[in-house]
């Protein structure tokens, strides 16, 4: 595990088969892939297929198990929302606007590669953590980010987690400012 500038990264965070089931489900031709017009907001001449994986409308039962294992590392103790994303190569690497995932104050997000290729998530800071298979970034869900496409494999593949940590898990107080371990307190006595 490496903790850098408010981003905890953990390579090879999941057993082989582990691993392996999720990708067979994620990257299987099973997976409903819907096109999003615009990956950061629909006006940013972009596109990506997701998946709503838990928190919407629209849940994705065998995705959400084959993520049983990210949650067992993550230890959430409210989940906000789990979603797939697939970007498409492309000629030239091209990132995404940067955003933050959520504005819930105390929640964490998680970005899961599913495949290594050279893409990249880039922070608001200068960061850049590449797109490495089986490695796990965690950081506040207020940090902006920006993913990006691939010119190496036909896709680039990640399973994003956004949280409130469970107090008993040691990994969030790394991460957070004293109003989040504030608001972090609020969601557990709820």
């Amino acid at each position: 595990m490496i903790v850098k500038n408010n981003k905890i990264i953990i390579e090879n965070a999941l057993q082989n088969q582990d691993l392996e089931y999720m990708q067979s489900i994620y990257g299987g031709y099973d997976m409903p892939w819907e096109y999003n017009d615009g990956v950061a907001a629909p006006e940013d001449n972009d596109f990506q297929f997701v998946v709503p994986v838990w928190g919407t409308m629209k849940m994705n039962d065998i995705a959400f198990n084959a993520t049983v294992g990210i949650l067992n590392i993550l230890e959430p103790e409210f989940l906000l929302k789990i979603k797939a994303n697939l970007r498409t190569k492309t000629e030239t690497i091209l990132e995404a606007g940067m955003h933050s995932d959520t504005k819930v104050p105390g929640s964490l997000t998680a970005i899961f590669y599913l495949n290594t290729c050279d893409g990249y998530t880039k922070f608001e800071d200068g960061d850049k953590i590449d797109s490495v298979e089986n490695t796990l970034i965690i950081f506040p869900g207020r940090l902006k980010h920006a993913g990006t496409n691939c010119t190496t494999v036909n896709r680039r593949l990640v399973a994003n987690v956004n949280y409130i940590p469970n107090p008993n898990n040691h990994l969030w107080k790394m991460l957070m400012t004293s109003a989040d371990v504030e608001y972090q307190n609020f969601w557990s006595s709820k």
